[in-house]
């Protein structure tokens, strides 16, 4: 991994805390100025909490949920560009260089982590954490309305619909 990042750093850039990127505005302190000052549809408008205990982001096209709040905030940076390092393949923008470090494996055929019990290989530790359920059947997510369990959260999550109607998706033809 460490050769990786020492080939890969030449593609990495990191601008100062507080500095424009580019064109991009110099990045604000707190979430909330942009709530309070945010006109039309208001960024606490887009991060509300859901009827399951998951904290929601509403951005146009976006419907992921977060197990914290903090997480959803960190999320929600994404949407208005904030980030002080940017790779220099993709320009994508991170808030922390270890997401970039990460996030250069996706532009490399390095996958460090290894299944000890089959051929699988990945980027993300979490990833591999989520295919080892494929070999011993465990559904650590349970529906607690009616118990059903899952492999993946996400999947929990679409499941929670049935019981509530939700259809977040419409067809647009």
């Amino acid at each position: 991994m460490n050769r990786l990042l020492n080939e890969e750093d030449s593609k990495l850039q990191n601008t100062e805390r507080g500095t424009p990127m580019g064109s991009l505005s110099p990045p604000i302190k707190s979430l909330k100025t942009i709530c309070d000052n945010h006109q039309g549809n208001s960024l606490k408008s887009r991060l509300s909490k859901s009827n399951i205990g998951l904290n929601s982001c509403n951005f146009p096209g976006c419907n992921l949920n977060f197990r914290s709040n903090y997480d959803l905030k960190r999320h929600a940076k994404r949407h208005l560009n904030f980030g002080n390092y940017q790779c220099k393949i993709c320009d994508h923008l991170f808030q922390r260089y270890d997401e970039l470090k990460r996030h250069l494996y996706t532009h490399s055929d390095k996958k460090p982590f290894k299944c000890s019990l089959c051929d699988f290989c990945c980027i993300q530790s979490y990833d591999l954490v989520k295919h080892k359920y494929s070999h011993t059947h465990e559904k650590p997510h349970i529906c607690q309305i009616c118990n059903k369990a899952f492999t993946r959260a996400a999947r929990l999550k679409e499941h929670y619909r049935v019981h509530t109607g939700e259809q977040p998706y419409s067809c647009k033809i």
